[in-house]
């Protein structure tokens, strides 16, 4: 298990705390909780958002606020590694991987730390030929209506958003069999 490898590379309560930020990074964080939440989230969760969460997008003046909280543009050598080892396994697996990346509001995507870490996972991505997705690429990152703060998308912008991934994982033939269908009873 590629978690496993990690923490037994980086003992301590540093390969614990790097692991859940490398799982947790995005929004992912219930892929590593999910054996402690899945009963309480489950109840409030639809598609991966919260039942109970509504936001709406933010004041124009408090977008024009919004940053990056960035102290560096080298990303963390542990997490490239691990990057590298999912496609390995995934490329040993026979699993056609594709990467996503949400929209950021501008004000956090024109952040020049911010521009250098997506061109490390893009190149990354492109030296494997993954097909990546960037979401400030083709989604309104200046409207402050689609984002919830600096860091999540608002409902409308998830919505949105949804049917733009859902049009690049079809477009690169996600969702179609590769192999018998079992029939549902």
């Amino acid at each position: 298990m590629l978690i496993g490898k990690y923490l037994r590379e980086h003992p301590g309560l540093t390969g614990y705390t790097d692991t859940f930020d490398l799982v947790a990074n995005r929004g992912n964080e219930l892929i590593l909780t999910y054996p402690l939440t899945s009963r309480v989230v489950g109840r409030n969760t639809y598609h991966g958002s919260n039942r109970t969460s509504t936001a709406g997008g933010v004041d124009p003046a408090r977008f024009a606020r919004f940053r990056a909280h960035l102290t560096t543009d080298k990303p963390n050598a542990g997490q490239l590694a691990a990057l590298r080892e999912i496609i390995d396994a995934g490329r040993r697996s026979g699993v056609q991987l594709l990467f996503v990346e949400s929209p950021m509001p501008k004000p956090v995507s024109q952040s020049a730390q911010i521009q250098k870490l997506k061109l490390i996972f893009k190149t990354e991505a492109a030296r494997h030929d993954i097909p990546y997705l960037d979401g400030d690429t083709v989604f309104p990152i200046d409207d402050p209506r689609y984002f919830k703060d600096d860091n999540h998308l608002s409902e409308a912008g998830r919505q949105k958003f949804t049917a733009i991934t859902a049009r690049f994982l079809l477009s690169h033939g996600a969702g179609e069999s590769s192999g018998p269908t079992v029939a549902r009873r």
